[in-house]
């Protein structure tokens, strides 16, 4: 049986879908369009391999209901005998395999399960013990994948993981896509979108009301931008003189 899915991927994500590598990494900029792959991916991999579990992590319970749900619920919807539990965020698969929405708020209660594949969404706003200590562990006994996605928000696991990743290409797959990457090489009416989107906020940082740094960060994936709101040791300090 043949099963048609909603989804036309952007050109980068070929990289992602063709990977056999356990650990990737996916630094992109907003809007890229990376949540629907990543769903997509763990989706189409649970519908080849019968009984099994994949998992999609968010930051919080909350966000991964409100972000990826609805996407999940549409791109399961035309596969024959699917079966939605609203309450566990999961989607039962007419094979027996499953495709779960969780969230990194609660870490521990991830223990003890099986997963053959998860993928991180904005992990650098998730626990830095949340893969190593528990779902490398859920893993491993079918030596699942996972996929680390999400757009910079400073020097934090995230972009530790990136720069591990850069220097292991043998073992890691890397992603990185900004603004200008984007429009120059995808096509239709998101793009068309977004390239307005783009110069909008250029206009928002020239008056004032973005900052250049969060314009960086969001549309060309800069890590080195300090997260909004945070004090550092020179400011403190000038702060108690």
């Amino acid at each position: 049986m043949v099963v048609e899915i909603n989804y036309l991927p952007r050109r980068w994500a070929k990289a992602l879908h063709d990977s056999k590598a356990r650990w990737m990494v996916l630094v992109l900029h907003r809007r890229a369009g990376k949540t629907t792959a990543v769903l997509n991916h763990l989706q189409r991999d649970a519908l080849r391999v019968p009984g099994s579990v994949y998992a999609y992590i968010g930051p919080t319970y909350k966000q991964s209901k409100f972000v990826a749900w609805d996407i999940v619920k549409n791109i399961s919807r035309p596969v024959p005998g699917v079966q939605y539990n609203e309450a566990e965020l999961a989607v039962r698969y007419p094979n027996g395999s499953k495709l779960v929405l969780v969230g990194s708020d609660s870490p521990d209660s991830l223990r003890g399960v099986a997963l053959w594949g998860a993928g991180f969404d904005e992990y650098s706003m998730q626990p830095s013990n949340i893969f190593s200590e528990i779902i490398s562990k859920a893993l491993a006994d079918h030596l699942g994948y996972a996929i680390f996605f999400g757009t910079p928000k400073g020097k934090n696991e995230f972009w530790r993981l990136y720069e591990i990743a850069k220097r292991n290409p043998d073992e890691w797959v890397v992603i990185h896509r900004t603004i200008d990457d984007s429009l120059r090489d995808e096509t239709g009416e998101t793009i068309d979108n977004l390239r307005v989107a783009l110069e909008d906020d250029r206009k928002l940082v020239a008056e004032g009301a973005m900052s250049e740094g969060e314009f960086a960060q969001e549309w060309f994936c800069e890590f080195n931008v300090p997260v909004k709101g945070a004090v550092f040791k020179a400011e403190w300090q000038r702060l108690k003189e």
